[in-house]
């Protein structure tokens, strides 16, 4: 993408779905959107709708600083054209951006000349979301926001507090069991022993390889594996936590 922007190309972004696979696929391009606009720190995300924004009570809301609860209420009570599944996937999608930090709208693409009105203009068309103030840095925000997690890993309860509470990184002597099947670098949850989800990351050993040094300490991981690609199954660079 930082290629294409470089010779001032336009990328199409767009799922296949006569070729994506199951395991992979996104089934949702409001949400390939978000990761994209995370990926590239946009500082806007459009989306483009039947609708005119969020509604309550009849009215646009105009400005919404943080998406939760509320925002989520009233596209419960949509009666859009959309449905309430529609509109909540636009809204899932918009709170996942605006936690990495990026602004968001929510238009009638009906509208003409909708983008450059709202965009350029500054025109009140739509629903303007507020990103967070603490953007997270591209990768990291692409961590947190995987959809589909290859795998999961359950630690035991003080890895659970060092990740949650201490910042740490994910050693193999906390961990009780592996699930799935992953290879290097895949993204996975981290949950406790109750299924609780709490972290995801990039794994720096695959399911097999963690089957086998789970439970042991740093020291011995070259003994059984034959190599030592590094102390951690999870380095905190590569680790999010997710448990509120």
């Amino acid at each position: 993408l930082d290629a294409l922007h470089r010779v001032g190309a336009v990328p199409i972004i767009n799922e296949n779905d006569t070729v994506a696979v199951d395991e992979l696929r996104f089934g949702d391009n409001d949400l390939i959107a978000a990761l994209t606009a995370n990926l590239v720190q946009a500082d806007l995300l459009a989306l483009l709708s039947s609708v005119d924004g969020l509604i309550r009570e009849g009215q646009v809301v105009d400005f919404v600083q943080a998406v939760g609860e509320e925002a989520f209420g009233l596209v419960q009570k949509s009666r859009s054209a959309l449905g309430v599944g529609g509109m909540q996937a636009k809204l899932q999608a918009i709170y996942l951006a605006t936690q990495a930090g990026v602004d968001a709208v929510l238009a009638n693409g009906r509208k003409r000349s909708v983008l450059d009105r709202v965009i350029l203009a500054g025109e009140r068309m739509g629903t303007v979301f507020a990103g967070s103030r603490n953007r997270m840095a591209a990768r990291r925000g692409w961590i947190a926001m995987a959809v589909r997690p290859a795998g999961q890993l359950v630690v035991d309860a003080g890895a659970a507090r060092a990740l949650v509470s201490g910042g740490k990184s994910l050693l193999p002597s906390g961990l009780t069991d592996v699930i799935g099947h992953f290879e290097r670098d895949a993204v996975v949850a981290v949950a406790d022993a109750d299924g609780r989800e709490l972290a995801r990351g990039q794994v720096n050993y695959s399911s097999q390889e963690i089957a086998r040094i789970k439970g042991r300490k740093s020291n011995e991981i070259a003994a059984i594996l034959g190599e030592k690609p590094a102390d951690e199954v999870i380095h905190r660079n590569n680790l999010i936590v997710t448990a509120g």
